[in-house]
């Protein structure tokens, strides 16, 4: 798998919320960087509890901003966030206790929902977020 570039597509205009995906990029790059060179399950541990707990930082300021600006689909939007959050944890517990690998398979379904995630579902709350000047 290679680099994931955050490129001008993935651009909301929303320059906190912008330099947030772009740093999620740059962990999930991390995260490929270490498994390709087969690095220590201690160290991809390291890198996914990094990439873990800033998908929290970022899920809660992005639902704080929902709040403030009165979005509509801000229940939505926060039940898709829980269930990504769900589907990470099953993961993480797969690979740190149960021993399995961090497969590729795992990696496409993390980057595609991002990119999804980002392209569409982000992609709904931008005037939102612009008409209430978060």
């Amino acid at each position: 798998m290679e680099r994931f570039e955050f490129t001008e597509e993935y651009h909301l205009g929303l320059p906190d919320i912008d330099a947030q995906h772009a740093r999620l990029f740059d962990l999930f790059n991390s995260l490929i960087e270490v498994e390709k060179r087969g690095a220590a399950r201690e160290e991809i541990c390291l890198v996914v509890d990094e990439l873990v707990d800033y998908i929290d930082v970022h899920f809660k300021y992005e639902e704080w901003a929902l709040h403030d600006c009165a979005y509509d689909n801000l229940e939505e939007h926060r039940a898709k966030h829980a269930d990504f959050v769900r589907q990470t944890i099953d993961f993480d517990k797969a690979f740190r206790h149960h021993g399995e690998d961090l497969s590729w398979e795992i990696l496409y379904f993390l980057r595609q929902w991002l990119v999804d995630h980002i392209l569409v579902e982000d992609r709904q709350y931008v005037e939102a977020m612009k008409g209430a000047r978060v």
